[in-house]
């Protein structure tokens, strides 16, 4: 399945300036329809963003991460998003708990899972995005 460019990109007024960038979203995934997307991590840093962009966008978002933050926990509010625009994001989130640095038991949840796009949010370390065959 061709999901064509999936990403973002930021544009700042300054390069000192990171705090009052301004996203410019880019998220076409076949036009008009509704994918299934794995994040991984997806509740800290970019992941938090990817995930807002993901699921404003009409996708369903599953992040798989150790669970420590559960979806509609407040402190994953992005500043700015409303009440209404949070919990509509939550409505398309949904988590897998499990540990990434053991290959084998995330193979082992996922493998039954159909997604159409990946994204790998929290590797690291480069040993961290190899899955143990």
């Amino acid at each position: 399945m061709d999901l064509g460019f999936v990403g973002s990109s930021f544009v700042g007024t300054s390069p000192r300036r990171v705090g009052r960038c301004r996203q410019q979203q880019v998220v076409m995934m076949a036009a008009g329809s509704s994918k299934r997307v794995l994040v991984i991590g997806g509740t800290r840093f970019s992941g938090l963003y990817l995930t807002k962009v993901l699921a404003d966008s009409g996708h369903d978002v599953v992040l798989f991460n150790r669970g420590n933050t559960p979806v509609g926990d407040k402190s994953l509010m992005v500043p700015g998003e409303t009440d209404e625009e949070f919990e509509a994001r939550n409505a398309r989130t949904s988590t897998i708990i499990g540990d990434r640095t053991d290959g084998e038991a995330m193979v082992a949840k996922l493998k039954d899972e159909d997604f159409d796009a990946i994204y790998d949010n929290n590797g690291r370390e480069l040993d961290d995005s190899k899955v143990a065959n």
